[in-house]
């Protein structure tokens, strides 16, 4: 994930269809991870947690995070 990112960054994503390239790559792997952890019994939502953060904003579960 992190070398497509990368790649996209270092091709430019000066154009509404390179940004959505990258979405959609990001999509297709989230829903790999999910598809492969949800055949081991594991939510999604246990391992991407930190990657919704945001400062001063209270999540789903009620937390807050102050220092994203």
């Amino acid at each position: 994930m992190r070398g497509a990112v990368a790649n996209a960054l270092a091709e430019g994503l000066e154009t509404e269809a390179a940004a959505e390239a990258l979405v959609t790559q990001v999509c297709f792997r989230a829903a790999d991870l999910a598809f492969l952890l949800e055949g081991e019994g594991k939510p999604l939502s246990r391992y991407s947690r930190p990657l919704r953060r945001e400062p001063d904003i209270q999540d789903h579960e009620g937390h807050v995070h102050e220092d994203a």
